[in-house]
Order: structure tokens, then C-alpha cells, then sequence
């Protein structure tokens, strides 16, 4: 989504599952299957925009997430909490004149 500066994955995992590497691999397959994008193309953005922290914990609790979206890894004004089955539309351009 255009609207988001930067998209911070919390890979909750409690065993040798997906890491942050390959899920930036998935992404940027994903991206190039998808957008058409180059390996080049595909790489900026990733580097740009996705950031992922592997939590090794397993799912975290309300207040981990709160406390997460306080981390310095996480950059913006508007901070936006969801799981990874959410979708958003171009009314989320709205959210930075709340």
C-alpha cells in the first residue's frame, strides 16, 4: 500500500519455523511474480519499506505489540496495528489527518 512508510513484520515463531530471511524471500518472489517488478526493483523496496523482527517467543500478548509499536525499529506518525490477513485500500490516506 502507497500509503504506509514502512511495514514492520513480527514473525512469531516457537520453533525452527519461517525467519525474517526467508520471509524477505517469499516477499520479494511474491513482488516480482506479482508487480513485475526486477530483483532490483523488488530489493529497494523491500529494503525501503519492510522491516522484520523474528520473535522467537511465539505470539505476543497486546501489550508486547504496544510496547513494539514504541521500538525504535518503528518509524511515522500514524501506527498502525493489524494482523497479516488484514488488507487496506486508499482510504488509508486518511489516517495522517486524524
Amino acid at each position: 500500500n502507497p500509503h504506509f512508510d514502512q511495514v514492520v513484520v513480527y514473525l512469531d515463531r516457537e520453533d525452527n519455523a519461517e525467519s525474517c530471511l526467508d520471509f524477505r524471500q517469499a516477499m520479494s518472489d511474491l513482488s516480482r511474480q506479482v508487480f513485475s517488478m526486477t530483483a532490483g526493483e523488488s530489493n529497494e523496496l523491500l529494503t525501503n519499506k519492510l522491516k522484520c523482527v523474528d520473535v522467537q517467543t511465539g505470539q505476543p500478548s497486546y501489550y508486547q505489540m504496544f510496547n513494539n509499536a514504541m521500538a525504535e525499529v518503528v518509524t511515522g506518525d500514524v501506527i498502525v496495528l493489524a494482523n497479516a490477513d488484514m488488507a487496506f485500500d486508499d482510504t488509508m490516506s486518511l489516517a495522517r489527518s486524524l
